[in-house]
């Protein structure tokens, strides 16, 4: 049953890895942890990913006067100096792949696995607090998330929420005059993944491949076998109904069996994830019709809310947005009503128990008047799931 639109709250909530951590989902500094962990399991101490860590410590070393111990670095900043290299093509004919640098797309393989494995998937196994937080969002909900996991999905999914991963559906598409025809209002809650996800795989190299082996007189190119018509994994386009034909999102599909994907010794293929660095904003093109508009959003919003997110140093175009998203929602205040739905003050859901940890919290969130917003730093729980959908007034 549609909600009739003047008793609709169009709320924006954003999420970072505080929502997914109690759910066992690690962290991006105990994740990186545990991929140098892998790595050495499987390929030795003297892996790919240890070798260009060595090479970072002695270029921050020789460039800085500051020791990079290998067991005392920034890894975002690590992540960002490969990125640096390969997008500007330091290395030339030697760039290993379209999905980055040898070290880059092993990361971003392991990354893919650690996350499935530790994520949630069958409804009985979801916490309680995320089928409560997928249950109390309603149409009209847009949820922009930065985490790779597919919680949220499992989540929605368990309690009959329909959602979409993509900003607007459409019945018709117009590319000639750059617009389209969007659907009537419908039920769907709106899930943006800003930084990709561990289910996402790019069809782009497959279909470059295929026109190659094509031209030649072959039929199949051996290169992602996943897109193969035979694959076991169930890939499924991630845009549904009429899209624009330039959409950058048009290659990507989403994958319905990533357990066994990444049980694979070899798999042929990252996740599309925008790397834990620095420079992260790098490898975003593919992903600009998620951001696009983000800058102008929250002004007519009536509930606004912030799940887990810390603020991180390497997150600037994230911050950027966050600071343009809570200004426009400060704008009206905090009476502001449309029809029956009164605008709810913006919500906050962190972890900050100590007094050094709210000290690090109100300096990350300086931008954001607290002394007008509603704050719960016990991080998510059922509790804070509460405090997050409760009424104004309430």
């Amino acid at each position: 049953m549609t909600t009739p639109a003047h008793q609709r709250h169009h709320r924006i909530i954003v999420l970072g890895a505080g929502f997914s951590a109690p759910a066992g989902v690690p962290l991006s500094v105990n994740l990186f942890a545990e991929v140098r962990r892998r790595a050495e399991t499987r390929f030795g101490s003297d892996n790919i990913i240890e070798a260009e860590l060595a090479r970072y410590c002695e270029y921050v070393e020789r460039t800085t006067g500051n020791t990079a111990a290998a067991e005392s670095f920034d890894y975002e900043e690590f992540l960002g100096f490969l990125d640096v290299e390969f997008t500007l093509g330091f290395r030339g004919s030697k760039q290993d792949t379209e999905e980055g640098n040898g070290a880059q797309v092993v990361i971003k393989e392991l990354i893919g696995e650690i996350i499935v494995e530790c994520t949630p998937r069958s409804p009985s196994a979801i916490p309680q607090m995320y089928k409560s937080f997928a249950s109390s969002l309603c149409e009209d909900d847009w949820v922009l998330t930065l985490n790779y996991d597919t919680l949220l999905e499992g989540a929605l999914q368990a309690v009959g929420k329909p959602y979409r991963l993509f900003p607007n559906r459409f019945t018709e598409v117009y590319p000639v005059f750059g617009y389209g025809k969007l659907a009537e209002a419908n039920n769907e809650i709106v899930v943006l993944k800003l930084h990709g996800s561990v289910d996402w795989f790019d069809r782009g190299p497959y279909e470059e491949a295929r026109e190659a082996v094509r031209a030649v007189g072959g039929e199949e190119p051996h290169a992602c076998p996943h897109f193969r018509p035979d694959n076991p994994f169930d890939l499924v386009p991630l845009l549904e109904g009429p899209q624009m034909p330039d959409d950058p999102m048009r290659t990507l599909y989403r994958m319905q069996k990533t357990g066994a994907y990444f049980q694979q010794a070899y798999v042929p293929q990252p996740p599309f994830i925008l790397p834990p660095s620095s420079a992260k904003a790098f490898y975003a093109s593919t992903l600009k019709p998620l951001w696009w508009g983000i800058g102008r959003a929250g002004l007519w919003n009536l509930g606004m809310a912030i799940v887990g997110y810390s603020v991180p140093t390497h997150d600037g175009h994230v911050l950027q947005a966050l600071y343009n998203l809570t200004q426009n929602y400060a704008h009206h205040g905090n009476d502001f009503a449309i029809g029956e739905v009164k605008r709810t003050p913006l919500r906050i859901v962190n972890l900050a128990r100590t007094w050094e940890e709210l000290r690090r919290f109100r300096l990350a969130y300086r931008f954001v008047d607290l002394d007008r917003a509603e704050l719960w730093l016990n991080g998510m729980s059922e509790e804070a799931v509460g405090m997050l959908f409760r009424r104004s007034g309430t």
